[in-house]
Order: C-alpha cells, then sequence, then structure tokens
C-alpha cells in the first residue's frame, strides 16, 4: 500500500504524548454480511449526507478504501464462490460466482479443487471483486495469461 494511505497518523513509535487519530481511515464502519445490509448502508449515508467508501478484503494500493469521515462498508464476510454453468449469447461455458469478500488465498485453493487454474495479482490477501478487477487485473503472468478482468462476464 501507498504509505499515503498507510495511516501512519497513530505510530506506536512516538510514545504516549505521540498524537493518534483516524486519519485517512473511515469514521464509522458496517460489518456487511448480507446485500440487505449494503442497502441499508448506502440509504443511511445518502439520506445523511455522508460520505460512503467500499472495503472488500481490507486494503487497496490506491486508497480507494480509505475514506476519512466515512461510512466504510467492508464487504469481507460476502465471500461465497459458487461454481456454475453459464450461458449467454456470448459465453457459453463454466463460471464462478465470487462474493466481495474473496480474496485470492482463498479462491486458488477452491479453483483448484475445481481443476481450473487462475491468474491473478502477486498477493494473495488482493480481494478479486474490487480495486483489482475494477482497475483491469494486473498480475505477474498478464502477458502470458492476459489481464484478470479480461474473463469477467458480469
Amino acid at each position: 500500500m501507498s504509505p499515503y494511505w498507510m495511516n501512519n497518523s497513530c505510530s506506536p513509535f512516538f510514545g504516549p504524548r505521540g498524537s493518534c487519530t483516524l486519519g485517512n481511515l473511515a469514521s464509522y464502519a458496517l460489518d456487511i454480511s448480507t446485500a440487505k445490509d449494503v442497502i441499508a448502508g448506502v440509504q443511511f449515508a445518502q439520506s445523511n449526507n455522508i460520505r460512503l467508501t467500499i472495503k472488500n478484503t481490507g486494503h487497496d494500493y490506491l486508497g480507494r478504501s480509505a475514506g476519512a469521515g466515512s461510512l466504510g462498508l467492508w464487504m469481507r464476510n460476502l465471500d461465497n464462490i459458487d461454481f456454475f454453468n453459464y450461458s449467454s449469447p456470448f459465453y457459453t461455458g463454466p463460471a464462478v460466482h465470487i462474493g466481495a469478500g474473496v480474496g485470492y488465498a482463498d479462491f486458488y485453493p477452491a479453483a483448484s479443487a475445481e481443476g481450473y487454474h487462475v491468474g491473478g495479482g502477486s498477493c494473495s490477501t488482493v480481494g478479486i471483486t474490487g480495486g483489482f478487477s475494477q482497475g483491469g487485473g494486473h498480475g505477474p503472468l498478464a502477458s502470458q495469461y492476459g489481464l484478470g478482468a479480461d474473463p469477467v462476464l458480469e
């Protein structure tokens, strides 16, 4: 993570006289378990004019999951991994539905157990459905196997 977003606002090395603030972190957070939780959080933020941030697995290099004074929706409990057969006019074949809280540390073994190989980021703690895929999906094998966003269906 970029040093600016690491929240160096509460360093243990400054001792008891050092300051400790939330820095860029959300002031409030909801630990999301269902889609209804997301709806409630979005509606609350909208009706109270509060900045909203989304955090899927806990970090983002560019700090998109941070937001001073915001209400943060932490998606980590939406951790379903469901393999199924997909059919559309553009693609028919195997697919997987991945919850917003799934990281590669959990997805690699699940895909392997189903006989699939997955190209992801270089850090297994990266969330799949958040900034990685939405940012294109750059990884160490992208030049050989394509970007992480290439196989995204929905």
